[in-house]
């Protein structure tokens, strides 16, 4: 999510019943990874069209609502810089 958020960047996210154009989301994707993209719309058939900040193109995937983990709430830059750099993998 270049230039809106950075690696490192810690993000609260708020569970949502409705997202917004505009907002910066997070949904889990078909394979379970998580993604966090803005939220361009919503289809007619309910699921939401997202877009990365950096990226050219809307996501291939659309994510229906029950997929949707929340909505960045609060971001706390870089703070999460330094898990990068622990040489153990957190749960």
């Amino acid at each position: 999510m270049e230039p809106t958020l950075h690696v490192g960047d810690i993000v609260v996210v708020v569970k949502k019943d409705k997202y917004l154009p505009g907002d910066i989301a997070l949904y889990r994707s078909q394979q379970g990874t998580i993604i966090i993209h803005r939220v361009l719309g919503e289809t007619l058939a309910g699921s939401y069209v997202m877009k990365g900040d950096a990226n050219a193109y809307e996501d291939s995937y659309q994510p229906k609502p029950e997929e949707m983990v929340g909505k960045a709430a609060v971001v706390v830059p870089y703070v999460g810089a330094f898990r990068l750099l622990l040489p153990i993998q957190l749960p």
